[in-house]
């Protein structure tokens, strides 16, 4: 089938409403995925005992992974680990003086390896140098300015500016590198400026602020000075929809990481919020999930995943890899057929479509999205 007849067909899709589902096999695609299919599990980063009960987890520009755990992992709670997942040091003894730490939960890193540390029964954030050494230590219990009640999630920008998940507050604060009071953003409630229970927070290449609003089963977007912009989804199982998501991430490309604790799946969005893969379900398998909290992306595209109640940090495949969509073409014989695979997103939104999770106007949609993109190649 040439172009102008493929071009005709997709028209008639749109127009005349033809089931989807149908109007696939009808027409006869074939998925030619262009990467891997899916984002399958690797490994467990660290060996036994090294993780305890994680909260969260960032990587470094020297491809060093920094893990909190709720436990104390040789008398620490901070854990360090090569790029290969390979046990180097920790930091963070017991205690409530400077340098210590009661129950870490968010981490994050600046642009100088510096290491930042949100501390929830202390209600103080610390920053470390990437040896793990304490260079200050600011915040405290309260809801004035720079003060914080259970504070979760943390994040850092391209000005090292510190991004803080102000959980019990219902808020996120923004403060300089050197920790001073800059801006407070939400407040109680489930309008589009405000949060209930904001667990964590993340920036992209353009310094916007994403927030991980539990409670309203959503994502809120900031722009660089803290500027509302959208919501992104609502409370659901479909594609960019949630229920408690806990952690959120940046990605290659400013992709948007999220776990979607109580529907046992991370979610991958594009950086406008679109849905585009995801992966997990519930179990304690390698894979599986029971408590999704923190995660984020190496350099090279990997997802790291922190399961709480399972112990452990998990690596996925690169999220470049598994990211490229897929191409399409049109009059593949019998042959390529049994040779290709459905990628899992694309066979996902199918079911919803069956399930009638989602509607046929959606799906339309879908495929006019996926010919404007070029994801769909007629030839």
């Amino acid at each position: 089938m040439g172009d102008s007849g493929g071009m005709k067909a997709i028209s008639g899709i749109c127009k005349f409403k033809i089931p989807l589902i149908a109007a696939i096999f009808v027409l006869g695609f074939t998925l030619v995925p262009t990467q891997a299919d899916a984002l399958d599990f690797e490994k467990n980063i660290g060996e036994r005992g090294k993780v305890m009960f994680p909260h969260d987890t960032e990587v470094d520009s020297q491809g060093r992974i920094i893990v909190s755990n709720g436990f104390a992992v040789d008398d620490h709670f901070i854990t360090i680990f090569d790029s290969s997942g390979n046990f180097l040091s920790s930091f963070g003894p017991f205690g409530t003086t400077d340098g210590q730490l009661k129950a870490p939960t968010g981490v994050g890193v600046d642009s100088s390896n510096r290491i930042i540390v949100v501390d929830k029964q202390t209600n103080y954030v610390q920053i470390f140098d990437s040896s793990g050494n304490h260079i200050k230590t600011f915040g405290g219990i309260g809801s004035e300015d720079g003060q914080f009640r259970t504070p979760f999630g943390v994040a850092t920008d391209s000005q090292d500016r510190i991004i803080v998940a102000d959980t019990g507050n219902n808020r996120v604060q923004i403060f300089d590198s050197d920790g001073n009071f800059i801006k407070s953003i939400g407040g109680i409630g489930s309008g589009d400026t405000n949060m209930n229970y904001p667990t964590d927070v993340t920036t992209d290449s353009q310094d916007r602020i994403f927030i991980a609003d539990a409670q309203n089963n959503r994502i809120a977007v900031y722009d660089d000075e803290g500027n509302f912009e959208k919501i992104i989804g609502r409370q659901g199982g479909g594609g960019a929809e949630f229920y408690f998501p806990h952690g959120i991430g940046t990605g290659k490309d400013d992709q948007i990481l999220v776990s979607d604790m109580l529907n046992y799946r991370v979610q991958i969005l594009d950086s406008q919020g679109n849905h585009i893969e995801s992966f997990g379900s519930e179990g304690t398998d390698d894979g599986l999930f029971k408590a999704l909290a923190g995660l984020t992306a190496d350099s090279a595209g990997n997802v790291l995943v922190v399961d709480s109640a399972n112990s452990k940090v998990s690596q996925f495949g690169s999220v470049q890899a598994q990211i490229d969509p897929p191409s399409m073409q049109l009059d593949a014989g019998p042959a390529d057929t049994q040779e290709k695979k459905i990628p899992d997103w694309i066979r996902n939104t199918m079911q919803w479509y069956l399930d009638g999770v989602i509607s046929e106007d959606e799906m339309i949609s879908a495929i006019q999205f996926l010919v404007k993109e070029g994801i769909i190649i007629l030839d």
